[in-house]
């Protein structure tokens, strides 16, 4: 597998998850019905900040670090993530957002949660599912996938590739998880690791043994759990549902 193609690279358990651009009308419609919730207690918080652009593909960095250009430049570094925006609630409104305060305020019940929880309860009604399903069935491939026998030689020719260029790790998560690698700057030895480690990947097509195994045990999930899954992506359908009848308001 071309490491390039990480940025678009689907397993198929993300078939059962929501995609990027469905995650942004399930929270906007979120902001809105917590929006109009808080309005209904006397809090006018004005238009809602939007989320930060995503730019990373949802498995870009699932096998550690692949890029050769980023590797060369800052090593493992992460930069700072930005935080999703928070709007702005004023303090006596704080209780009412999320519930944690008096079950009134000035005579009106706050609902269950706050206006945060009602907000919730509004993009999931009728939406029964179990929602760490997806995520669950895939970190049990994940780790069937590293303890597979095709995954391990590929990690021992991938160590092996590692030690001709004078670096001693065992699997690739070993590097990428060095605390001396957390730094806000990567120093030379750092970029030095980093770019042998993206070679060796290339050399010995880890990425492609171990993203096919992985996606042969998530097909094998999928299969033992067909109904449950099925009720998942319906709950997503749901959802979407519910999101647009809150967007248009009704």
């Amino acid at each position: 597998m071309d490491t390039a193609d990480l940025a678009k690279f689907a397993l198929p358990l993300d078939a059962y998850s929501p995609t990027r651009a469905e995650n942004v009308t399930i929270g906007k419609a979120r902001n809105s019905a917590f929006k109009n919730c808080m309005l209904g207690f006397g809090f006018d918080l004005g238009p809602l900040p939007e989320p930060p652009p995503e730019n990373a593909g949802v498995n870009e960095f699932r096998y550690g670090l692949t890029d050769e250009v980023k590797a060369k430049t800052s090593g493992y570094t992460v930069p700072p993530q930005p935080k999703p925006p928070q709007p702005e609630i004023p303090p006596e409104g704080r209780p009412v957002a999320s519930g944690k305060g008096e079950r009134t305020y000035q005579g009106k019940p706050v609902p269950d949660g706050g206006c945060q929880g009602e907000a919730r309860r509004k993009l999931s009604e009728g939406a029964a599912h179990d929602e760490k399903l997806v995520l669950r069935l895939g970190d049990e491939a994940g780790k069937q996938a590293e303890a597979d026998s095709r995954v391990k030689a590929a990690f021992r020719a991938w160590s092996a590739c590692m030690a001709r260029a004078g670096f001693d790790y065992t699997d690739p998560w070993q590097p990428n998880d060095n605390p001396e690698f957390q730094g806000l700057e990567a120093n030379a030895r750092e970029i030095a690791t980093a770019t042998a480690d993206v070679r060796c990947k290339r050399e010995v097509n880890l990425v492609g043994i171990w993203a096919s195994v992985e996606a042969a045990y998530q097909e094998r999930k999928i299969g033992e759990n067909a109904d449950a899954l099925q009720n998942v992506k319906a709950a997503i359908r749901v959802m979407l549902g519910n999101a647009a009848r809150i967007t248009d308001g009704k």
